[in-house]
């Protein structure tokens, strides 16, 4: 597309087809931009290239319909001249989109270019109020996308929206914009909000401000993206399914919508960003998400059962989040089917105790069976208020990938600010910077149900520590080395193992406890029968009868069914009061029996065992 002539000072310009309508332009560039060096000839200019229609010049403004057909008139024109820009003086201009019919069509080669303080208001579900449909080339600049209307409880079908089947739980919604099988579509510096700005639950639906899909038959799209954006009181800021190099850059946002009691719970687990896929699954690819701020205030109340975490990155090859900073309640990042992806430099950081959401960062496998592959996650910080009952990461089928991160958190059980790999997570290494701020037990590194080959690395910053070594029976060849920041070795504040909790957490564990009449010249004896092979760690105690005096150590029993047999103290053995016993020792035999020898003075004294089975995961100081 040649370049439009240039304007001298106070050359009157009309719009197309509109000889009526005037601006007086004044862009006296040429000679600036030619004398610092720049040709705008040979590089495009933005703004300056292409013819300009103002949308004022093309109707009446006098209702809703006059107004859509105004700016319908002007992308027609854009169309027609084979691109260009849509001028948009500053107004409020209000939108009636009762079916596809009504959407205004964007075309390829197009700029909307909105005077800050422009407002697009509208309130209707179902078909989006702008759509770029097949299209390429466009950006949306600079409006302020208002929406009106109210709470409806429409369940969801291909009715509009160009035939695609979309919807989110099952309700309709409404899409500020949509790109369906379009490449390079931009949305700059605009913003979403609730007319007047004061959102109430009554005034919400599901509302989407960017919704890019790909073509009706699957094929991805490249090169579309949001920037610069304010996004306050969607279910969804970002949607993106099947895009190649989309990205989601410098956002910022203060509100997102609490529960509802119609439409299956209106405004339930939705996110800032959020890619997924469609009815024929494709990951998108090189994916960027940077620069983001999730203040993550709800208006009206959020349950405990809400996952709806800032940024939701399910099917993603090969990406780049960095610099996301959430204040929302329920979690950091999600992801499912995440492959080749790098996280850096993130952090949650929940202010008040909240009753709602999940772990700070999760994974699911409903993509392909694996929840994250061959991912780094670096510099992540994640810092829960009191006694907020959540997990730090909590994931599913992660697969050879490295996690460093700092948890902080104030514990009343030890799943606060825990990190679990849960269900066949397997080859990763986890590095944790850990703070409790209480006195109570932390579990920093935790396998289940088939995970195995993990390494867990803790660093316990402070003194108040208790760490409860967890893998359940089935995982194997885990390892977790400890240190407490203060102490710099194993000592007994860093191990604590309590049979309570053990059923409930997975634990096999066997406790014995039997009290002895001693005297003086006595070595009491007392034997258990491991149940099965395997590695066991735990504590074995004398204890006088009145608890103030005992000894006691932690142990690491590994008993093969015959071929290999050890029992190994970890760290040193602990006393209290003035005349514990001088002797504790333990055995195990070929036949898994565990033998206790210890002396004690003319007392009544229990000696007592706590052991839970590791398989073949193991616990070390480094």
């Amino acid at each position: 597309m040649a370049p439009l002539p240039w304007i001298t000072r106070g050359e009157r310009v009309v719009a197309k087809d509109s000889p009526l309508f005037a601006d007086v332009a004044n862009r006296p560039l040429r000679a600036l931009l030619t004398e610092s060096g720049y040709d705008p000839d040979a590089s495009p200019f933005p703004g300056l290239m292409g013819p300009v229609f103002n949308v004022k010049a093309f109707g009446t403004f006098a209702d809703t319909a006059a107004t859509r057909a105004a700016f319908a008139t002007a992308f027609a024109a854009v169309a027609a001249a084979g691109g260009g820009t849509v001028w948009v003086p500053r107004a409020t201009y209000t939108f009636n989109i009762a079916s596809d019919s009504d959407t205004l069509l964007l075309p390829s080669n197009c700029d909307m270019l909105c005077e800050p303080g422009t407002i697009l208001r509208w309130g209707q579900l179902g078909s989006p109020l702008f759509a770029a449909v097949n299209k390429e080339n466009i950006n949306i600049v600079g409006p302020i996308f208002e929406w009106n209307g109210t709470l409806v409880d429409v369940a969801g079908g291909t009715a509009g929206r160009f035939g695609q089947s979309m919807n989110i739980n099952n309700r309709d919604y409404c899409c500020h914009v949509l790109s369906l099988g379009s490449n390079n579509v931009r949305i700059v510096r605009s913003t979403s909000r609730t007319q007047g700005d004061a959102p109430t639950l009554a005034t919400q639906a599901f509302v989407i401000f960017g919704g890019f899909y790909p073509s009706t038959d699957g094929t991805s799209n490249t090169g579309n993206g949001m920037e610069d954006c304010k996004i306050d009181d969607v279910i969804q800021g970002c949607l993106t399914i099947n895009q190649h190099n989309f990205r989601f850059e410098n956002i910022a946002s203060r509100r997102f919508p609490g529960d509802n009691p119609i439409g299956g719970g209106v405004g339930t687990n939705g996110h800032l960003f959020y890619n997924s896929w469609s009815a024929t699954p494709q990951r998108s690819q090189n994916i960027t998400i940077r620069d983001i701020t999730d203040f993550g205030v709800p208006f009206g109340t959020i349950d405990a059962s809400r996952a709806d975490t800032s940024i939701q990155a399910k099917a993603i090859d090969g990406g780049i989040i960095t610099g996301v900073l959430s204040r929302r309640p329920t979690g950091l990042f999600s992801f499912d089917g995440t492959i080749n992806c790098r996280i850096t430099n993130s952090a949650l950081i929940i202010p008040t105790a909240t009753v709602g959401g999940q772990a700070g960062i999760s994974c699911s496998t409903s993509f392909d069976g694996v929840g994250m592959a061959d991912c780094t996650m670096e510099g992540i910080t994640v810092i829960l208020p009191d006694n907020t009952d959540r997990p730090a990461l909590s994931v599913n089928g992660m697969q050879r990938c490295q996690i460093s991160m700092y948890v902080s958190a104030s514990h009343t059980t030890e799943s606060i600010g825990s990190v679990t790999l849960n269900n066949s997570c397997i080859d990763n290494i986890v590095r944790v910077d850990y703070l409790a701020r209480t006195i109570n037990s932390v579990q920093p590194g935790k396998a289940t149900t088939t995970s195995h080959r993990n390494q867990f690395y803790v660093n316990l910053v402070g003194q108040n520590h208790k760490v409860r070594p967890f893998a359940e029976d089935g995982c194997l060849d885990n390892v977790m080395q400890v240190r407490d920041n203060v102490i710099g070795k194993w000592t007994e504040k860093s191990w604590w193992v309590t049979e309570a909790n053990s059923p409930a957490m997975g634990y096999e564990s066997i406790k014995k406890s039997k009290v002895y009449r001693i005297g003086t010249s006595t070595n009491p004896t007392t034997t258990l029968q491991l149940p099965r092979a395997g590695v066991w760690v735990g504590t074995v105690q004398i204890i006088e009868a009145s608890g103030a005096h005992l000894r006691g150590g932690f142990y690491r029993i590994v008993w093969d069914a015959g071929a290999l047999q050890s029992v190994e103290l970890l760290g040193t053995q602990w006393t209290v009061g003035a005349s514990p016993p001088s002797v504790l020792n333990l055995a195990v035999s070929a036949a898994g029996v565990v033998t206790v020898t210890t002396t004690a003075p003319n007392a009544a004294w229990d000696i007592v065992y706590d052991f839970q089975s590791l398989g073949n995961n193991r616990y070390a100081d480094y």
